[in-house]
């Protein structure tokens, strides 16, 4: 296939997109909630691997986009609460 071949090919598959959306139609689609900001930290993260069924790692992965977190974020959330509720871990 030529160059041009391609290129003729590319523009049919995008001619059939039709032209965006105006931006009134968009809106709200960037703004940011600010009430849920990630945490900041001065401590170095390091990587943590774990195995999950591939459903928990669905759920967590809809909590931290319905929530506009990271992952990681959702985690760190999870063990403030279970420590809040069956103690802190001891200190090392």
């Amino acid at each position: 296939m030529s160059g041009s071949d391609a290129a003729k090919k590319l523009q049919q598959k995008f001619s059939r997109l039709g032209s965006p959306p105006p931006a009134t139609a968009a809106f709200g689609n960037l703004q940011r909630d600010d009430a849920v900001a990630p945490m900041k930290t001065s401590e170095p993260s390091i990587q943590l691997n774990i195995r999950v069924t591939p459903k928990l790692k669905k759920r967590l992965r809809l909590i931290a986009a319905r929530d506009g977190i990271s992952m990681s974020e959702v985690i760190v959330r999870s063990v403030a609460l279970y420590e809040e509720k069956f103690g802190s871990a001891p200190e090392v």
